[in-house]
């Protein structure tokens, strides 16, 4: 993704705010400011957003779709056990941090089978969160939490 496009990325999702002074590659990752406020992280060889700010996400009015054989908790102890450190201990919102990992997380056939531990920034809190492929190929997203 070059400067450019995402100027126009992230212009279009804050509502035409202008960010040309504001971007800034630094290894590999494209940065973009409004004003002293980091708004977007975006992978530069990717397109991929690594980091997203409320304004970013409110004004894209999107939220990523749960891939076909994913799920986050598949009745209610395990959606407890997926999120209890997210919302409980750190006031995260349910919704962001499972658009962040979905965005994250690479196609299903990618994964290896077993558990896989990823991780994803959000406000600059690092995250780690668990994905266990099982043999028929589907995955189940487990605890996350904040990273050591």
């Amino acid at each position: 993704m070059g400067i450019a496009l995402a100027e126009a990325w992230a212009g279009d999702a804050l509502g035409g705010a202008s960010l040309s002074p504001a971007i800034s590659v630094a290894s590999g990752m494209l940065v973009m400011r409004k004003g002293d406020e980091v708004v977007a992280v975006i992978e530069q060889a990717t397109g991929k957003a690594v980091s997203l700010s409320d304004d970013i996400l409110a004004n894209i009015g999107a939220r990523a779709t749960i891939p076909d054989g994913v799920s986050f908790g598949r009745n209610t102890n395990q959606d407890y056990h997926v999120w209890r450190h997210v919302e409980d201990e750190l006031g995260m919102s349910r919704q962001r941090v499972q658009d962040a990992v979905v965005t994250d997380l690479p196609p299903v056939a990618d994964l290896s089978d077993g558990l896989n531990v990823r991780f994803v920034n959000i406000d600059g809190v690092r995250l780690q969160y668990n994905t266990f492929k099982l043999p028929d190929g589907t995955v189940n997203i487990g605890r996350i939490h904040e990273a050591n």
